[in-house]
């Protein structure tokens, strides 16, 4: 596991890339992760986000 940097907050991801702990989440690091894998998140985007957050 490996610790990453994403709106100011240290997250620990995986072997894969993923958040180890889903508590880590936060919709500023999904915009920060986005960002960096060159994406906007639409209101379509976080439609899905929050459904799956559930």
């Amino acid at each position: 596991m490996t610790t990453h940097q994403y709106a100011g907050k240290a997250v620990t991801l995986d072997a894969e890339g993923f958040l180890a702990d889903s508590g880590q989440w936060t919709p500023e690091i999904a915009e920060a992760i986005a960002r960096e894998l060159g994406l906007v998140l639409t209101p379509e985007h976080w439609k899905v986000l929050g459904f799956c957050r559930e």
